[in-house]
């Protein structure tokens, strides 16, 4: 699997490009955990802002967090107990290395916090959306609770 490589700088959301992609931002919700731009992460039923990790162990699926309280992307640096911003739809500019190409699809990592350009077998396959050019893609999160096989 290969995690794409966040320019956090770069992260921004990209709704003036691409207005076709309603971006919708909430920043109600407290980080769980330190964040920075471009983290991947879940709201849990505490309300907190946590790193989505769809991990495999031992060949055993797991998943922290399947985005029943939302799936979005950080748009700043934030400590835990802290406001964070999240991006939870629309186009989005994470300015990735290696740049995917137009049309790829973004799926959750096992590693926490991480957007990756495949998946690994044993793990969950969580959708994050799909690239619109090599540095944007639109979120549009699908946490199908499927076991990559």
């Amino acid at each position: 699997m290969a995690d794409i490589s966040i320019i956090q700088a770069n992260v921004v959301d990209d709704g003036a490009t691409y207005p076709n992609y309603p971006v919708s931002i909430t920043s109600s919700k407290l980080a769980g955990v330190a964040l920075v731009p471009g983290d991947l992460v879940y709201g849990d039923t505490a309300s907190l802002w946590q790193k989505l990790q769809c991990a495999s162990s031992g060949g055993t699926a797991t998943l922290s967090g399947y985005g029943a309280n939302g799936i979005g992307v950080v748009l700043n640096t934030s400590a835990a107990g802290q406001p964070v911003s999240v991006q939870t739809s629309g186009a989005i500019d994470i300015g990735g290395n290696p740049a995917p190409a137009a049309g790829t699809v973004l799926y959750g990592s096992v590693n926490a916090g991480k957007i990756a350009t495949s998946v690994t077998t044993g793990q969950y396959v969580t959708i994050i959306g799909q690239t619109v050019d090599s540095s944007d893609f639109v979120i549009s999160p699908n946490a199908t609770n499927v076991v990559h096989g």
